[in-house]
């Protein structure tokens, strides 16, 4: 038999049910390419420039349409807390700009 749950301990659990729903609208709201290059980030080791997000989503097809259109889906994955800059880059360039990133969490 299991014990009862604390107050604090339903709470949490609410919580993190809430999240669950809120990110799977906030999925939803993407489009098929954000999705696959959030995919993409989200199995990333360590910090990494756009532009190797570009390569991995693209690879051996990479070209300079498909580099802007993957900055521009990386710009709005930051805004969407999808993803997280890092700030490794000098200047603080945005994202389209040779910014790195990483999956939300990975601060460097």
């Amino acid at each position: 038999m299991q014990d009862a749950l604390s107050d604090a301990e339903v709470e949490d659990r609410r919580k993190l049910a809430l999240v669950g729903v809120l990110l799977e609208e906030l999925w939803e709201t993407l489009d098929p390419e954000e999705r696959e290059l959030a995919l993409q980030a989200a199995v990333a080791r360590e910090p990494f420039p756009v532009e190797e997000l570009a390569l991995a989503r693209w690879f051996p097809d990479v070209t300079e349409e498909r580099a802007t259109a993957t900055a521009r889906a990386a710009e709005r994955l930051v805004s969407l807390t999808l993803l997280t800059p890092t700030g490794a880059d000098e200047g603080g360039a945005p994202m389209g700009g040779g910014g790195h990133c990483a999956p939300p969490g990975r601060w460097v």
